[in-house]
């Protein structure tokens, strides 16, 4: 799950603001990124590409209202609920491990072979060109690519790719199954040797890998040659910089070396971020994929299905509608100031931003919206999150309070508080929601009535049939809907449970389904509607990672992340419990991390919408995967 801070990039001389989300059904809590010393080499600056995913711009708005809200009575607060203890079942010490199965990437692997469009074999899949397949030995290497130099007054065409401690002498391998069009090892003259590779794919499409700084001593290809993915080609040699390797890809200039800088963005001119394509190829290469959409920007976040079918995002301070076939995006509609959260409610857009005025749209017959609003409801000047109620309208869940809007933009009720939304899930039409801060609570929001704080405790929410499941710091409870008053009903409870990497589901027949993470070990974890732990197995062979559960279709999912400096490797893994395994069925991930933006959105079409933070974004069929 998800919070996030304001956090700064530059994208090609550009300072973007990244927008603070509230929590969705998101893959990772916060992970601090540490921040390494730099080399004397060059500096290495936070970028974000101009890749473009096929968008098409459309009007600016610059929304400028008043509200005109109607006041109703606060609602008075009724007294709550204590905990309710029962007996709790004592965790196992020790449990046995979950098998693993399933290597997606490893499932695209296959030999080169001559086919009608390249003698030299088409691209299965892409690795990395130092330390294959995954680079995990390389700290640096992914994240300059279009940084302005001042010292060259140009933009940097390609990546760097060093680690501590040097690379000079380190191997460098081809990224794929290609042609070898260009080898010079005095191609870059005091600054080594060149070697460029043209890869061609099974739909024809190709592009070019280039190779640059590299030892004149140690060509072991030559001009016309066939390579394969992972073939040595040379080693880094020693330029007039310290020792590094400079990747690019690109889709022209096949016998050129061009410098490594160009005087404009280079993603305009023909060149590429390599190694966002590589883990797009990657991806894209994968069974179960049905599309994937190329990096544009951080601060990504899902809005929801829109009426025609297509799925809304927001993008920095841009909505943008995404076609489920393709993947293709259109824009629909921009704010000169970025928005803090928006909800589809019943057929209509709630936007909210950093002032007291938010703003309502419709939809029009051709899927769009109209350009202007058709109506405003009243909230505040703080950092919020947009709840959809039941029958239309949203609640505004903020730091100083609750505010039930209608589906018009009327205000319906405010209760004042002191704390931050941390989960909700709506059951029969009655909204929960947990909070933390200085008024630690469980709220109860029917559909026709105020608020009502019904137990003093938080934690992750899930319904799972007629009941509310209730996962804090101190072990898994249950709200007891039955009583006139409910009452939290305690399950199981555990020592130091980390809550910020652990997720629950709902399964079949009411019972809910955990990834545990304590001091001693991680797990998955059943418990039935009796409070029986009927199931458990132990995820510590997957290493230190970050947890979401998720449900599609009666089935259990579990996503996995792990962040190492720069790099972040997502896994998807299909559970199926009578047989004690994981099946991993998507790996995706980026050496660009921002995991905070990496989140899981099911849809209800057998598909998942998975976006890695830093990374791609895809459309993901788990049965088509089989």
């Amino acid at each position: 799950m998800r919070f996030t801070d304001h956090l700064y990039v530059h994208n090609l001389g550009k300072l973007k603001k990244i927008r603070t989300h509230g929590k969705r059904l998101a893959i990772t809590s916060l992970i601090l990124l540490v921040a390494s010393s730099c080399l004397s080499l060059q500096r290495e600056d936070e970028v974000a590409s101009n890749i473009s995913p096929n968008v098409e711009p459309t009007n600016t708005l610059t929304p400028s209202l008043t509200p005109t809200p109607t006041e109703t009575p606060t609602p008075s607060l009724t007294p709550t609920a204590t905990p309710t203890s029962t007996p709790t079942p004592t965790p196992t010490p020790t449990t046995e491990p979950i098998l693993f199965t399933g290597d997606p990437i490893g499932a695209t692997r296959r030999e080169a072979e001559p086919s009608g469009r390249t003698r030299c074999g088409e691209v299965d899949t892409l690795d990395f060109p130092m330390d294959p397949p995954d680079a995990a030995r390389f700290a640096r290497g992914g994240r300059d690519f279009g940084v302005f130099r001042s010292r060259y007054d140009k933009y940097h065409a390609g990546e760097d790719w060093w680690k501590s401690g040097g690379v000079l002498g380190e191997p460098v391998y081809s990224i794929g199954n290609g042609r070898i069009t260009y080898a010079q090892p005095n191609g870059w003259g005091r600054d080594k040797g060149v070697i460029i590779i043209e890869h061609i794919f099974n739909d024809g499409r190709k592009v070019l890998s280039f190779y640059g700084h590299l030892d004149e001593e140690s060509f072991e290809v030559f001009y016309g040659e066939c390579v394969a993915r992972g073939q040595l080609l040379a080693k880094v040699g020693n330029p007039r910089t310290p020792p590094h390797l400079h990747f690019e890809m690109r889709t022209h200039a096949p016998d050129q070396t061009l410098g490594g800088y160009w005087d404009i963005d280079p993603t305009t001119a023909g060149w590429i971020w390599p190694s966002m394509r590589i883990w797009e190829e990657r991806v894209r290469a994968q069974k179960g994929v049905r599309w994937v959409r190329p990096f544009e920007n951080t601060g990504i976040e899902p809005i929801g299905r829109l009426p025609s079918g297509r799925f809304a995002i927001l993008e920095d301070s841009t909505f943008i509608s995404v076609d489920l076939e393709t993947g293709r995006g259109v824009e629909f509609l921009t704010f000169l100031e970025e928005p803090t959260n928006a909800a589809i409610s019943d057929g209509k857009l709630f936007v909210t931003q950093e002032d007291d005025v938010g703003l309502i749209y419709n939809f029009k017959e051709n899927n769009l919206l109209d350009i202007n609003p058709i109506g405003q409801f009243p909230t505040q000047p703080a950092r919020n999150q947009l709840i959809p109620r039941p029958g239309g309208g949203v609640v505004i869940a903020a730091q100083d309070g609750l505010t039930g809007i209608d589906a018009n933009g009327n205000r319906l009720w405010r209760v004042e508080l002191n704390s931050q939304l941390l989960d909700t899930v709506t059951l029969n039409e009655t909204i929960y929601i947990s909070t933390i801060g200085d008024n630690e609570a469980i709220w109860q929001i029917p559909w026709r009535g105020a608020p009502e704080s019904v137990i003093d405790f938080t934690g992750k929410l899930q319904a799972s049939g007629q009941r509310v499941w209730v996962y804090g710091e101190t072990g898994l409870h249950y709200l007891n809907l039955n009583d006139q008053t409910p009452n939290l009903q305690t399950v199981a409870t555990y020592d130091e449970i980390n809550l910020g990497r652990s997720s629950l589901t709902a399964l079949g027949n009411g019972n809910v389904l955990l990834a545990h993470v304590d001091g001693n070990d991680q797990r998955l974890i059943v418990y039935d509607t009796e409070n029986r732990r009927t199931w458990e197995r132990s995820l510590r062979d997957l290493g230190r990672s970050n947890f979401t559960l998720a449900n599609l279709m009666g089935s259990p999912y579990l996503v996995s992340e792990s962040a190492a400096s720069a790099s972040s490797d997502l896994s998807l893994y299909e559970l199926d419990i009578e047989t004690d395994q994981l099946t991993k069925i998507l790996e995706a991930g980026t050496r660009f991390a921002y995991p905070i933006d990496s989140w899981l959105y099911p849809l209800d079409t057998d598909s998942f919408l998975v976006n890695t933070g830093g990374g791609p974004m895809t459309l993901f069929d788990p049965k088509s995967a089989e």
